[in-house]
């Protein structure tokens, strides 16, 4: 289902970032959004793998359902700030940090941890 948007890269959504030459056109392309959705992505998978796994398939409908409320607040002032946050950090190198730290924390997504 996310396959075409698994080829991409991650990127920072901030403030008039480029991704591949192009800006970002609508809310289905935000970063955040699509690492969640590769994120349940995995998770399908290993659901694939062990069909009786219960905890990869509340994880994989959990990321789903953060994934459609990024889109939702894609226009609200608080991930307008968010996109000003991460443009600051983009300027320091602070993002390769955070890139790390948000992908591992989306891996630890599961029952146990609920956002």
């Amino acid at each position: 289902m996310f396959a075409a948007r698994a080829a991409e890269a991650w990127a920072p959504a901030c403030a008039g970032v480029v991704t591949r030459g192009k800006a970002m056109s609508s809310t289905s392309d935000l970063p955040e959004a699509i690492e969640l959705e590769r994120a349940a992505d995995w998770r399908i998978r290993k659901l694939g793998e062990n069909p009786g796994d219960v905890a990869s398939a509340q994880a994989a409908k959990l990321l789903q359902r953060l994934a459609d409320d990024i889109r939702g607040l894609a226009r609200s002032p608080a991930y307008r700030e968010y996109q000003a946050i991460c443009g600051s950090l983009d300027e320091f190198d602070g993002m390769a940090e955070l890139g790390e730290y948000a992908q591992d924390y989306r891996a630890r997504i599961g029952p146990s941890l609920r956002t």
